[in-house]
């Protein structure tokens, strides 16, 4: 099952989309993936919001097992997202190299979880 969000003025509607073939969802923002390549973030610690240095990423809430479904996040044009589970605001920084982020504990490794 593939979840899409759709965000407007800063509130997001979910919407859940039976799979019918194999492949990764398709959605413009958000999808469900596995870990790979691509950065994944986490806000255990409750913040309001947090600097990211990558548009795409993965949220996955707070550290397992207290995780939402790992999903990918790609801001496009903007330079700010909210999550659709969570509710954590990332907001993109140029001056953050890829895949880091501020603070630097919001990420996530797989290998520590």
């Amino acid at each position: 099952m593939a979840v899409s969000a759709v965000c407007l003025n800063g509130l997001c509607t979910l919407s859940f989309i039976p799979s019918l073939a194999y492949g990764p969802a398709k959605s413009n923002r958000f999808i469900v993936m596995a870990h790979g390549t691509t950065p994944h973030f986490h806000n255990t610690e409750g913040l309001r919001q947090i600097e990211v240095g990558s548009k795409e990423f993965q949220c996955v809430g707070a550290l397992p097992p207290f995780d939402h479904p790992h999903i990918y996040i790609d801001m496009g044009k903007d330079n700010e997202a909210v999550c659709p589970y969570c509710s954590t605001h990332y907001v993109f920084s140029s001056r953050l190299a890829a895949g880091t982020s501020n603070p630097l504990s919001a990420i996530f490794h797989a290998d520590a979880a």
